[in-house]
């Protein structure tokens, strides 16, 4: 059942937050940290200056997708990254193979911040009322919806949660946050943020850099000039019990991968979903295995 309070709301308009404590977050401390992620990761990360951010990809040398992170200079010598993914020591053990020579340390932040994901706020709405050394920000923008992360010092947060509160933001949970994530065509760890897709196949072509130097992946992702898989939400006729579910198409033939589902945040009586479906398949109604039902579940795309 929805929070009470989250039952009349209209989530592509009100505010609302969620906590995303459980993501990875990472510092880098040291002159190197951003010429090395610059080498391994999809966007140009090399300019940023003290107080900057923005998205990047890491991305395996089959150009497939590792995590998605939001970078953060710090100061001159200091990076802060968050992950998509939830266990700090796979971020960091991944970038640690590629440190050589780089005057480059890794130590994990998640013990010392929380992170708060507000939408359909301005940012000013909450900074006049905040002592600015208690948290850092974060935009992204997902779609047409601003999203905030405040990245909050622990021992702050109550502070932070008042603040939040006189605002009338309302606090959603992570399963909330998932249907709205669905029903928005956000990709998600680990479901469309995932080994399984490089990332123009679920929607982070914004997040890749063709003009800038060589990283890792790079040339495979350079050369898929035409897209030919798309992410696509869906209409479901039944949640399916397991995750991900292939995709069929009315001859039987595998033409996608279910990679979410949810119930939807405007009716939770809905079942909604997201995949990744071959682009000449994917305005089609398709099919995907119920475990112990004599019919298939069908979904049907959401133009």
């Amino acid at each position: 059942m929805w929070n009470e309070r989250l039952r009349n709301m209209n989530f592509w308009t009100d505010k609302f937050f969620v906590d995303v404590s459980t993501r990875s977050m990472l510092e880098m401390e040291g002159a190197d940290g951003l010429d090395l992620l610059q080498r391994i990761s999809t966007n140009n990360v090399a300019d940023l200056k003290v107080g900057e951010h923005t998205g990047t990809i890491l991305t395996s040398d089959k150009g497939r997708i590792v995590d998605l992170l939001f970078v953060f200079r710090q100061s001159a010598d200091s990076v802060i990254i968050t992950g998509a993914s939830n266990d700090p020591l796979i971020l960091q053990n991944w970038i640690q193979k590629f440190i050589v020579m780089e005057d480059v340390r890794l130590k994990t932040l998640n013990h010392e911040f929380s992170q708060i994901l507000i939408c359909n706020l301005q940012a000013h709405e909450l900074t006049a009322d905040l002592d600015e050394s208690s948290f850092h920000l974060i935009n992204l923008k997902y779609i047409d919806i601003p999203h905030r992360l405040f990245i909050v010092a622990k021992g702050m947060e109550g502070r932070f949660r008042a603040v939040v509160n006189k605002k009338g933001v309302v606090q959603a949970t992570l399963k909330e946050y998932e249907s709205f994530r669905i029903e928005s065509a956000i990709p998600g760890f680990p479901n469309e943020i995932s080994s399984r897709f490089n990332p123009l196949e679920v929607g982070l072509d914004s997040l890749v850099s063709f003009t800038k130097g060589c990283y890792v992946g790079q040339e495979v992702i350079a050369r898929l000039d035409t897209y030919q898989k798309a992410l696509r939400r869906f209409g479901l006729s039944v949640l399916p019990e397991h995750l991900p579910s292939d995709l069929h198409a009315t001859n039987g033939e595998i033409v996608g991968i279910l990679t979410s589902a949810a119930n939807s945040i405007s009716d939770e009586n809905i079942p909604i979903g997201m995949g990744v479906v071959s682009i000449e398949h994917s305005e089609e109604e398709l099919s995907f295995s119920v475990d112990d039902a004599d019919e298939d579940g069908l979904a049907k795309p959401i133009i």
